[in-house]
């Protein structure tokens, strides 16, 4: 391109030449001729300026094209290493037909950034790590709502449509309000732990009606503290080379740092006072994620077991000795689908269903089951890049299933350093 430009100047000079000899000639045809010739002249040089100015504007353009191209191939090169696990190549010198303009608005931090493949609906699972040697800050906010309709029967049944004995309504309105931080530090290319600290609030309205009777009661509880605090590691198993999906290794232990059910106060008559902000048992979770990318598309999964350890609770509530509890283990799965709009926004489709076994109890020497727990949920999740090291995630999980809350909505801004 500057060749061109070259020659453009070069030709536009030798008419400007050739005009500038006209006024030998028009010194012979008298004052009317000359002035006819200058301003020719002079219309000749604004022509010819900006022509110049137009031609080094589009040079400048070609330059900046050039090397926003060049950035971005890097990039690309250095995601495919990241993802199979290599190390990073060097950033390519500017060309020398980019000029001192390109070499100016190149920024150092374009040789190296933190490209993540993030799965927004499913934040405490492994992505395609965090780069070696970058830390994520991600504080986020989660709020939960359920509303839950029981009747109760008591008695005897003597045909399907005529019942003999109590009958209890109740209904529950539950609301969480969750404010985490979470911290995630790249190890290596391919390993990666995160800490997540939680704080809940949490309120709930229970209104009890006997139907026959028309007798009512309310109870309205609150609780505010720390919640379970958790701990994780993530390791990509393999390179997805040779079109296979990347398999990501999860292992994940929840603290009972938080209020938990056996550490609530409670009345003469065994009903709490207050909520809990925490399950008070120690879990463990180990679990694998596998990811497909299929531009400009990814498939996620993941299969997950969940180990929840019994204790020995050893507490009188009301007229009841509880004794050792085990807490029902939980199976979970999730599948989905993260789409990119562009090179800043995504957003996410999939579903994340959990089966929770039965609790063992032991109350009063008698060991006591409760029932399995049914949990599913769909998801919907958008994401935006606001920035290199600044992101936005908005996530939505609708209950699917009875025991699932109604609506769960959860804000993440993942700020890498």
């Amino acid at each position: 391109m500057p060749s061109a430009v070259a020659r453009t100047l070069g030709i536009a000079a030798f008419g400007l030449a050739a005009m500038l000899s006209c006024p030998l000639a028009a010194q012979q045809s008298g004052p009317a001729a000359d002035a006819s010739a200058a301003q020719e002249i002079e219309a000749l040089r604004a022509s010819l300026n900006a022509q110049e100015k137009r031609l080094q504007e589009q040079a400048r353009m070609l330059d900046e094209q050039r090397r926003q191209l060049e950035q971005q191939r890097h990039r690309l090169e250095a995601m495919g290493a990241r993802l199979r696990g290599e190390p990073e190549p060097p950033a390519s010198a500017a060309s020398p037909r980019e000029g001192a303009v390109a070499q100016a608005a190149a920024s150092p931090t374009d040789e190296k950034k933190p490209e993540r493949i993030d799965i927004g609906v499913l934040a405490d699972v492994g992505g395609v790590l965090t780069p070696k040697g970058t830390f994520v800050f991600e504080p986020s906010i989660e709020y939960a709502h359920s509303d839950n309709n029981r009747f109760f029967f008591e008695g005897v049944e003597l045909i399907d449509t005529v019942l003999v004995g109590l009958i209890e309504a109740s209904e529950a309105d539950r609301d969480s309000l969750t404010l985490a931080s979470t911290f995630r530090y790249g190890i290596t290319s391919r390993f990666e732990a995160d800490l997540r600290v939680p704080y809940v609030i949490r309120s709930d309205k229970v209104t009890n009606t006997v139907v026959q009777g028309g007798a009512q009661t309310t109870q309205e509880l609150s609780g505010n503290d720390i919640g379970d605090v958790e701990a994780g590691l993530h390791y990509q198993i393999n390179r997805g080379l040779e079109g296979w999906p990347f398999f990501v290794a999860n292992l994940r232990a929840k603290a009972p740092t938080g209020t938990g059910p056996y550490d609530l106060n409670y009345n003469a008559q065994g009903i709490e006072t207050e909520l809990a902000t925490g399950s008070g048992f120690w879990s463990f979770e180990p679990s694998v994620t596998v990811i497909y990318p299929t531009d400009p598309a990814v498939l996620f999964g993941n299969l997950g077991y969940s180990w929840n350890v019994a204790s020995d609770i050893g507490k009188t509530i009301g007229t009841s000795r509880i004794g050792e509890v085990d807490p029902g283990d939980n199976i979970s799965a999730s599948v989905g689908i993260a789409v990119a709009l562009n090179e800043k926004t995504s957003i996410s489709f999939g579903y994340q269903h959990d089966y929770v076994t039965e609790t063992e109890s032991e109350i009063n020497g008698v060991t006591v089951n409760s029932d399995s727990l049914q949990v599913g949920a769909f998801l919907f999740g958008i994401s935006q890049s606001i920035s290199d090291n600044v992101g936005v995630n908005l996530n939505f999980a609708i209950g699917a299933t009875e025991d699932a809350p109604d609506a769960r909505v959860t804000l993440r801004v993942p700020v890498s350093f």
